[in-house]
């Protein structure tokens, strides 16, 4: 359960008491920490520091840092998701780099989890949206070792490119997480895992339109302005294009009266050429005279002035 305001999580175990509680951070842009019902038995193998399993939404699983036991006690009839697995038998952190941490949330103005995803290895962040793929230098020999489920997993992966740990668990049936048992497997040397680099903005296009390029044959134009001598609006369109080269959709249609119709019309006979062009997002404030710089908060203002 987060700290802040925001709804409680879909209950898998209530805890009894604020020992059975733990408050975690995770690898995402969230605020603060959020508290998750302790089982009692892996209660024993977690302190401050540890690497844990826990659940967020409905299918997807993340390796979060354990940064206070007891945890904060929920409010009255609040229900708990529960830490699902110990990721590791000795805590991945010290107590002097959680304190770090913290600072470096505040000094830098971003959450705790940007921190621990910038401060850890991919390896160590395991998710389920992290790519998992099968260690080409895996012996047989090596193989052979392995427990039946580690097998499995193993198996799952052969002849396949990377793929991503949710779907790796619905392809071997697991119904709990996968996690800890990646991490056994990427400790023998099985298996390797990386961050998914997905491209997380599409760069913003708008429709332009220019003449056909036929038409820079003088007979060609005049046998096309011919054809047009009923359809003034498509020629004014025509004439304009022309005269300017190209133009975005838009402007066109604030230029010529009539041009959201017409230009469909003439691209249809093949006079005119469609085509989307990437443009930036962010307007240039040199062309806004009426920007004025924001004042900066008093956070940021107290950041600035120790630089």
């Amino acid at each position: 359960m987060p700290h802040s305001d925001l709804p409680c999580s879909v209950p898998e175990t209530l805890p009894v008491g604020n020992d059975c509680l733990a408050d975690v951070i995770l690898p995402l842009a969230l605020p603060g920490a959020y508290t998750y019902a302790l089982p009692q038995e892996l209660a024993g193998r977690v302190s401050v520091g540890s690497r844990v399993v826990v659940p967020l939404g409905k299918r997807k699983y993340y390796s979060a840092i354990v940064i206070r036991r007891p945890g904060t006690p929920p409010p009255a009839g609040a229900e708990l998701k529960s830490i699902t697995d110990v990721v590791d038998e000795a805590p991945l952190l010290l107590p002097q780099q959680i304190k770090l941490w913290r600072w470096m949330a505040r000094y830098y103005l971003c959450m705790p989890g940007e921190v621990m995803k910038a401060a850890l290895p991919a390896g160590l962040k395991l998710e389920s949206e992290m790519l998992v793929e099968a260690a080409p230098e895996f012996t047989a020999e090596d193989y052979a070792l392995l427990s039946a489920r580690e097998k499995s997993l193993v198996d799952a992966l052969a002849g396949e490119k990377a793929v991503n740990v949710a779907t790796l668990e619905k392809k071997i049936g697991l119904k709990s997480s996968v996690l800890p048992l990646l991490r056994r497997l990427m400790e023998a040397g099985a298996v390797k895992v990386h961050e998914a680099m997905g491209r997380t903005l599409r760069p913003r296009t708008e429709i332009h339109v220019r003449a056909a390029d036929f038409l820079r044959d003088e007979q060609q134009l005049r046998m096309a302005l011919e054809d047009l001598k009923r359809s003034q609006k498509q020629k004014a369109v025509l004439l304009s294009l022309l005269s300017t080269g190209e133009m975005s959709k838009k402007a066109l249609s604030d230029t010529v009266d009539g041009a959201a119709a017409a230009v469909p019309a003439l691209r249809r006979k093949g006079l005119v050429e469609v085509f989307p062009v990437a443009v930036d997002r962010l307007k240039s404030h040199a062309a806004d005279a009426a920007f004025r710089q924001r004042p900066l908060s008093g956070a940021q203002q107290e950041a600035l002035d120790e630089l």
